[in-house]
């Protein structure tokens, strides 16, 4: 958003405009007056970004959503102290980068500065914004109009520089794209989101003055509605599309429904597969009937649903006795049979929280690489679900040990971990690059090599009763930025965060005495770390290439192996003790 030109104003003139806002304080009226030249005002808005790989592409732009400024756009323009100023648009629209005037007002070139949007007279206080999610209104299928009045965004500490104040906005809401099969269910009214508890953020407020601002929930709800018109679907395309903005709100974890009506009265409830819906992302939801199957006898579940449903299936719930037969026709009915073929089918959802999984039946996954794979009692072998194109697994609620079942569900973002499941095996989860958030239950106690490889997590709650962590378990995750060390682990095993660019860093409990090989390799975000007196052993290229500028080694270390902090180009303080009494080859090579 550009404001060019931008004149020079009349003392009594803010006045006047102050008074027609009911604000008195001298210091609001000079804090906006300009007695320097400000000649632009550029405002940019940002894309929104598709979070995850979906088998539904977000039509709206091949990677997300490009919103721009709309004709009659306006937004609030706070000052470090004292009252809004509203800044209407003047030319730009359809555009990123928009031109608007402030009318009467001006800025300082030596002021700080928040912008918000879209501008709401009633905001008093830049402390508290206020935002109402409620109302949302989609007129037409698949239309997108409505949604900039919830577009809820905020441009923050923004100080004039040579001439020019710069505002990037930052979206606080998630767009959402909903997709439902509506056979038999004509002119919609009305779309709510429903689940268990109140965790919907209906009304909420930001705060201007946050480093980071986000939106906190003033009024929260079991139902999130989006009311409907002029929706109607023909013989040939029965899907109706809607769009809608949601606050960030973790549903994971959740039971989420929708209850569709028309303007008859008439109803559909569908399930939906739960999702973390993050500020600044788009989402694809899709509504699917769920069809239910009980498994008296193991091995008879493809008789069950017989051949004509098979491969057209997207979400089932599976209850009963479940075994290596039963596994192979999901792996089938999910994209991929039991020799890593594809299939037709098109399984996306699968709840057997119910279910058992019992020993005995035929192979369900048998490769010569691999070697053939059969289910035991209460477990989830490895390669269950290998190249399956699954996106949402509810697991068998007796389960207890989680071996290598997901590795390599790279479709998958919603997956439960049972209280009861003691052991995450290795390869449990890795290369499940869809895979954004989990909660691992207190009942786990070890964590396997390459659990967690490759996964596309911000953070990792490891709860307390973990006592061993495996090797490379969360190597190669490209967003992982925080992840907690219980106290108890003895090693910080080889690989632990190879290669996790962004992670910051990490606290090391005292119970820690050894730190393997390549432990934190090319952490490029970890400046410092503290080594606990604990640690009497640091393998070689341990930090290698990581971010380090500075550390100091415990009196408790006596070797130093090779390469440990080869490529650490930003190191420049390393404080070696007079314990040590043999330093390998190469332990500071190319630290420039």
């Amino acid at each position: 958003m550009k404001i060019t030109d931008m004149k020079k104003i009349l003392y009594k003139t803010v006045v006047l405009l102050i008074a027609a806002l009911n604000v008195s304080s001298c210091t609001e009226e000079e804090e906006l007056v300009s007695s320097d030249s400000i000649s632009e005002i550029v405002m940019t808005v940002a894309d929104f970004v598709q979070d995850v790989p979906s088998r539904t592409n977000l039509e709206i732009t091949s990677s997300g959503a490009n919103f721009s400024w709309a004709e009659t756009d306006t937004v609030g323009i706070f000052p470090h102290e004292g009252a809004q100023a509203y800044f209407p648009m003047i030319s730009g629209a359809g555009t990123k980068s928009a031109s608007f005037t402030g009318g009467g007002w001006a800025l300082k070139s030596s002021a700080n500065y928040a912008a918000y949007y879209p501008y709401n007279f009633f905001n008093r206080n830049r402390e508290n914004i206020s935002l109402d999610f409620r109302g949302q209104l989609q007129d037409g299928n698949a239309s997108t109009a409505h949604l900039g009045m919830y577009d809820y965004m905020a441009a923050v500490s923004v100080t004039p520089n040579e001439g020019v104040v710069n505002f990037t906005f930052e979206h606080l809401c998630a767009l959402v794209r909903m997709q439902v099969s509506i056979a038999g269910l004509n002119n919609l009214s009305s779309i709510t989101l429903q689940t268990d508890e109140k965790v919907f953020p209906i009304k909420g407020k930001i705060n201007l003055s946050d480093e980071t601002v986000a939106i906190v929930p003033t009024e929260t709800s079991n139902t999130f509605e989006i009311t409907a018109k002029n929706i109607e679907v023909t013989e040939d395309n029965q899907t109706a599309t809607v769009y809608f903005m949601m606050p960030p709100v973790n549903l994971l974890e959740k039971s989420l429904k929708a209850i569709i009506k028309n303007a008859e009265g008439n109803s559909l409830e569908v399930s939906l597969t739960p999702k973390n819906f993050e500020a600044g992302k788009a989402y694809a939801l899709g509504a699917e009937s769920i069809t239910e199957y009980h498994v008296a006898i193991p091995g008879t579940l493809e008789e069950l649903i017989g051949a004509d449903l098979l491969r057209k299936l997207t979400a089932v719930r599976i209850t009963g006795y479940l075994n290596g037969t039963d596994f192979g026709c999901i792996r089938g009915m999910a994209g991929c049979d039991g020799v890593s073929s594809s299939t037709d089918g098109k399984l996306v959802y699968l709840d057997i929280s119910d279910a058992t999984i019992v020993e005995g039946g035929n192979a369900y996954y048998s490769t010569i690489s691999s070697g053939a794979h059969y289910t035991e009692n209460y477990i989830m072998s490895d390669m269950m679900f290998y190249g399956c194109k699954l996106e949402t697994v509810k697991t068998p609620k007796n389960t207890i040990e989680i071996n290598g079942g997901f590795r390599g569900c790279k479709y998958l973002t919603s997956v439960t971990i049972p209280n009861g499941v003691k052991k995450i095996g290795d390869y449990a989860f890795s290369a499940c690059e869809a895979l954004s958030s989990i909660v691992i239950p207190s009942s786990v106690t070890s964590i396997g090599n390459n659990a967690f490889g490759s996964c596309n997590f911000t953070s990792l709650e490891i709860p307390s009763s973990v006592t061993s962590i495996g090797r490379y378990a969360f190597s190669n995750s490209p967003n992982l930025e925080t992840v907690n060390i219980p106290e108890g682990i003895t090693s910080i095993e080889q690989g632990t965060f190879h290669n996790c660019p962004k992670l910051q860093p990490v606290t090391i409990p005292s119970s820690v005495k050894s730190i393997g090989q390549s432990a934190f390799y090319a952490c490029k975000n970890i400046s410092s770390i503290t080594i606990p007196e604990s640690v009497t052993n640091i393998d070689g290229n341990a930090f290698e290439s990581s971010g380090l500028e500075s550390i100091v080694l415990p009196e408790s270390i006596t070797k130093i192996e090779s390469r440990v902090f080869e490529n650490c180009r930003k190191l420049v303080s390393v404080t070696i003790p007079e314990s040590v009494i043999y330093i390998g080859p190469n332990v500071f090579s190319d630290c420039i």
